[in-house]
């Protein structure tokens, strides 16, 4: 199965916190307006784009690629804070996606929510695809041979099919 936004973000977040403790983190669109403290960044998903599958031939296959719109909506007592939760969100992201994340653009603009500190919008967008259901497969670990045919006794050996031979 593929991974799902929100298990991207429980990675994101937890690698975050590993080297900037007491930061919260916020999902969805009604908790942007709350007051708690910051820093604080919320996560809201926004608008989802869909396209061809990217690769074909795993499994589970591809059945969409998928770029899940999402904003993450950042406050800090100051600019100075505000700005260093953005270039440190910005390095996890480069280090935890490998590239499977689309920066598009941060707005900085003081919403009528916030009463005090800065505020910024930086607007991603995660490639993930949307896959089908795992098919079912075996793996084969030994190969016992029919002693009956496969046998000093009658004189036959094993069969090994050649390139080309019919199966």
């Amino acid at each position: 199965m593929s991974a799902r936004l929100f298990e991207i973000l429980d990675v994101i977040e937890a690698g975050f916190l590993a080297t900037n403790p007491g930061i919260t983190f916020r999902r969805g669109a009604r908790e942007v307006p709350k007051m708690d403290r910051p820093p604080r960044i919320v996560w809201v998903p926004t608008k989802d784009a869909f396209g061809r599958p990217v690769k074909g031939g795993f499994n589970p296959r591809p059945l969409y690629s998928r770029r899940a719109g999402l904003e993450a909506h950042l406050w800090g007592l100051d600019l100075e804070m505000t700005e260093n939760l953005l270039h440190g969100l910005v390095r996890v992201l480069h280090s935890l996606t490998h590239g499977s994340v689309e920066i598009a653009d941060a707005i900085w603009g003081q919403p009528e929510w916030l009463q005090q500190g800065w505020a910024c919008v930086l607007s991603l967008g995660f490639d993930l695809p949307v896959t089908n259901e795992i098919v079912p497969t075996a793996t084969i670990s030994s190969i016992v041979p029919d002693p009956a045919v496969h046998s000093p006794a009658t004189g036959l050996q094993p069969s090994v099919l050649q390139c080309g031979d019919p199966g």
